[in-house]
């Protein structure tokens, strides 16, 4: 059963475990009138808050949310619909950048956010839906660790940095970048994925950067602006 006895500055929350700790399943709205952010705890009752699940805040009328630190997850459609949401952070006790996985729709509809600072790799779950931040002004700079599926950032019309940052190979879905003009894409050490499914992507690019034994490197005979980064 779900417990409701976790108050965080005046909101209370709803878990159930997972794995060796809690995923959030939502809230109280009758207890977050006139609340406009949300700090999720990094733990409950000694254990970490390492989820949050299925719709778990959709719809709801937040500004601001931070997120628990050891976050691993964000399920299906767990903060869309939001139009409100500005700001998403995570908690301080985040020290290195670690995977994170998307759900489908997790930030759908989103059309205010303007910060998006996770401190973290992002990877998108194969739960069979897409559009995971589509139609959100997404955030300025996002580390990518996974594949993109169709239509994952479609329309997000701030994002204009991407950072490909797994050497794992990365397919790029159907109009996942669609109406995004991306200014500066960074490569990382081993980068397998396929450069034409990303040159439609590129022409607005002013900054790509690649270590000098990437494939990337052989846009830069076609006009590309590579710079050749020795620390990657």
């Amino acid at each position: 059963m779900p417990i409701t006895s976790c108050q965080q500055d005046g909101l209370f929350f709803e878990y159930k475990d997972w794995l060796n700790g809690w995923q959030v399943t939502g809230f109280l709205p009758s207890l977050a009138q006139n609340k406009s952010e949300i700090i999720i705890p990094d733990y409950v009752q000694g254990a970490k808050v390492l989820a949050i699940g299925k719709e778990a805040f959709a719809y709801s009328e937040f500004t601001k949310v931070k997120l628990p630190s050891f976050l691993c997850i964000i399920g299906f459609g767990a903060f869309m619909h939001m139009p409100k949401l500005e700001v998403v952070t995570m908690g301080s006790a985040r020290q290195e950048k670690s995977d994170i996985h998307f759900g489908g729709k997790a930030f759908f509809e989103c059309c205010n956010l303007v910060l998006f600072d996770i401190n973290g790799i992002a990877r998108f779950v194969d739960d069979g839906y897409q559009f995971a931040f589509c139609y959100s002004f997404n955030p300025d700079d996002f580390a990518l660790g996974s594949s993109l599926p169709k239509h994952a950032f479609e329309d997000c019309i701030n994002m204009k940095t991407l950072t490909f940052a797994t050497d794992l190979p990365v397919q790029i879905g159907d109009e996942a970048l669609r109406n995004v003009e991306l200014k500066t894409v960074n490569f990382c050490q081993d980068f397998q994925g396929a450069i034409a499914e990303l040159k439609p992507y590129l022409k607005h690019a002013e900054h790509i950067s690649c270590p000098a034994n990437s494939c990337v490197t052989e846009l830069a005979y076609e006009g590309y602006p590579i710079f050749i980064d020795a620390n990657l």
